[in-house]
């Protein structure tokens, strides 16, 4: 056999073993894609979806001269489906139609109003104040190991003679949706310290776990407001009722 004829079958026996090598990368990429395993999607509450909103009226690059002809139901469209394509859950998640271009009353920016710093009387004139706080909207949506806030009662003491509300902090461990009226109870532990004597007569103590039932999970913005206006409402009460015994005496 010449060399040219060695050469020229070496060189069939390559382009013939590329050829293979082409076809079987071929078939391997029109085969079935391996499933994978889905990934768990994303928790909101009002403080995520306010940073996702933020994010997404940058991305669309939205300015004050586009809520002239502004289409609100086009908005909370795009913007659910920008939650869903970012793996957020959104079952259950209804987006408010707001139209910030029209001149409507409705629409205008409420003015928030402080609570005052000495409260001297309980109304609905307080009610403004409750403008803007942000709560937990949908509490399905909230997941075991989730810190949230609830309302701590402290018994009265010597300095003051009335009951007073704190803020405490839980974590969730466990979120039903066969609540009272169709809500949804969240499930937590709240612990204990119990005071006792060891052998030896010296003082100690230890930490016992309750199980306790929250129904309304709160934000600590929020449970900070419902607090003041508690406090405040427990001190009036116990000076009104001082002075009825001054009265009478």
């Amino acid at each position: 056999m010449s060399s040219k004829d060695l050469k020229y079958k070496i060189a069939s026996f390559l382009v013939s073993l590329a050829d293979k090598i082409i076809k079987n990368k071929e078939k391997s990429n029109n085969q079935e894609p391996v499933q994978e395993k889905p990934k768990e999607k994303k928790q909101l509450n009002s403080e995520i979806l306010q940073k996702e909103l933020s994010k997404f009226v940058k991305l669309k690059g939205l300015t004050v001269d586009d809520l002239e002809d502004f289409d609100s139901e086009k908005f909370n469209s795009d913007f659910k489906q920008y939650l869903i394509d970012n793996n957020y859950d959104c079952e259950g998640l209804a987006m408010r139609a707001i139209n910030p271009g029209t001149e409507n009353e409705e629409q205008k920016p409420v003015e928030i109003k402080k609570l005052p710093r000495n409260i001297r009387k309980i109304s609905e004139d307080l009610n403004d104040c409750i403008e803007g706080l942000e709560i937990f909207s949908r509490t399905t949506n909230m997941t075991p190991g989730l810190v949230c806030y609830t309302i701590e009662k402290v018994a009265p003491n010597d300095k003051r003679h009335y009951v007073t509300y704190r803020p405490a902090p839980r974590v969730i461990t466990q979120v039903h949706e066969n609540g009272a009226n169709g809500g949804t109870i969240i499930l937590t532990y709240s612990h204990k310290f119990v005071k006792s004597v060891d052998f030896n007569g010296r003082k100690t103590g230890k930490v016992i776990s309750e199980d306790e039932a929250l129904y309304t999970p709160l934000t600590k913005e929020h449970a900070l407001y419902v607090c003041k206006v508690l406090n405040a409402q427990s001190k009036l009460f116990y000076i009104q009722q001082m002075k009825e015994q001054q009265k009478t005496k």
